[in-house]
């Protein structure tokens, strides 16, 4: 799950002929939650929001999007407003009414324990700069042990004099392992100041990731292994309102799906290929190009993105063809067996931990054939591999892993294609999941749905979101 905490406020759309303002639900950390949640991730937002009629429509936006509220605030201070008036391309400027609204007036009383089922804490953006409540958000970016976000979105209109927004902002990307700005933000913040410099300089405070939009021209990321510069899309624009906030969440979305999000942040990007930031950066891309198509801040979902070729894993593994999925032997019994525990070690669960899993993940040679177990192979090498379990019309996903060097190459979608296939042709209509954890975005991505939630076999006292896919044949 990812934990989004900053504002949620109505934005005033001034895209009315007449003269007229469109009232929607705004802030970029609202924004970011509502797009990780359309793209399948467990999302829960930390904010504090009014009691008034707009707070209420709020509540109702994030929560209709599939927005996690357990830890918002139901505050008594009215709620934030922006006004933002559209220019001939699109873009917004904004003015802001922000005296003794609830979006800035945090207490360390209202922040929670961060629960194990939190990967990352995302944060941003006027919430990390406007007193009294940034500091307690800062508080927050400190105590976390999970991967930490922050998009800077800077509004100097309502911040204090540059000088003083340097210090904070290079104070709090040393919280961070991953950091977003747009080049506007650095042409305020460093004027006149090259941004692969800027990059380096973050680089070297300890960002894995650093990301700079350009606009119209794409976007520049230095990872772990190079910068790399990715382009923009060819789109007609509608406006551009929520753009970064849907580059952001495309952005979080593909490193969860990909396992890159959670405990030893640094570790995990660094884990990544070229080839995979690659993948992740063009799905970014896809999503901010999508939502500046659109009127306002209006990201896509997964389905959307699927229908494009986009599943939020990355496109399929170079040499695809010459990876096969077939039926598992008997005597590959005890391989499946390792396999599924260094695939599950990926996610960073300790030894004894596993070793409490390791009797599920033990596999006899007389289940294979009745488990329908098949693997996908390549050069003789098992990657991956499936259970189909239990008698048509409803059966169960028993086990879907892949070796860890393969997560994010595409191969568990592969062999999600697959299982659905053969259970659709043997008159299964239904799968059931019973998930880890970090694994339901990705579940989610494939087109299933959480329906409750159900014990574990392994750890006493430990649920699993229990998920449900509806096959067609």
């Amino acid at each position: 799950m990812i934990l989004v905490a900053g504002e949620a406020l109505i934005d005033l759309v001034g895209d009315d002929p007449d003269g007229g303002y469109r009232a929607v639900v705004g802030g970029s950390p609202a924004n970011v939650a509502v797009g990780t949640a359309r793209l399948g991730v467990p999302t829960r937002m930390l904010a504090r929001i009014g009691s008034d009629r707009f707070g209420r429509r709020i509540r109702d936006h994030l929560s209709n999007n599939g927005v996690d509220l357990t830890w918002a605030v139901t505050a008594s201070e009215p709620t934030s407003l922006a006004v933002a008036t559209l220019d001939a391309a699109g873009r917004a400027d904004y003015a802001f009414y922000l005296t003794g609204t609830a979006d800035w007036q945090w207490t360390a009383a209202e922040i929670p324990a961060i629960e194990p089922a939190v990967v990352a804490v995302h944060a941003g953006s006027l919430a990390l700069g406007m007193l009294p409540g940034s500091d307690v958000l800062e508080a927050l970016l400190r105590d976390t042990t999970v991967t930490t976000s922050i998009d800077l979105n800077l509004r100097p209109s309502i911040l204090r004099e540059r000088e003083s927004e340097r210090v904070r902002v290079e104070r709090q990307i040393r919280l961070a392992d991953i950091v977003k700005a747009s080049d506007e933000d650095l042409a305020w913040l460093y004027p006149g100041r090259p941004i692969d410099d800027v990059l380096g300089s973050w680089l070297t405070a300890g960002i894995g990731c650093a990301v700079v939009t350009l606009g119209g021209s794409g976007s520049v990321v230095s990872t772990p292994l190079g910068i790399i510069r990715y382009p923009a899309e060819a789109v007609t624009v509608v406006d551009t309102v929520g753009a970064g906030d849907a580059y952001t969440a495309g952005l979080l979305g593909a490193l969860h799906m990909r396992g890159a999000l959670g405990d030893r942040p640094a570790q995990r990007l660094a884990a990544l290929d070229l080839d995979a930031w690659r993948d992740i950066v063009a799905y970014a891309t896809r999503v901010a190009s999508i939502t500046c198509g659109r009127r306002g801040a209006d990201p896509p979902t997964a389905a959307e993105l699927a229908a494009l070729g986009f599943g939020g894993t990355g496109p399929a593994p170079a040499g695809r063809d010459s990876i096969r999925i077939r039926p598992a032997s008997a005597g590959e019994a005890v391989q499946l067996g390792e396999l599924a525990l260094r695939s599950k070690a990926h996610w960073g669960y300790d030894e004894a931990f596993l070793e409490a899993c390791r009797a599920d993940l033990t596999f006899e040679p007389g289940e294979v054939l009745p488990r329908r177990i098949h693997v996908a192979e390549q050069a003789g090498r098992i990657l991956g591999f499936y259970s189909l379990d239990g008698t048509p019309p409803d059966g169960e996903l028993g086990n879907l892993w892949v070796e860890p060097a393969a997560i994010g190459t595409g191969l568990g979608r592969r062999l999600w294609d697959h299982v659905t296939a053969q259970a659709a042709t043997l008159g299964f209509t239904a799968l059931r999941i019973d998930a880890d954890p970090h694994a339901e975005g990705f579940y989610r991505a494939m087109g299933a749905v959480r329906v409750g939630e159900t014990p574990s076999s392994s750890i006493p006292g430990r649920m699993l979101p229990l998920m449900t896919v509806r096959l067609s044949g």
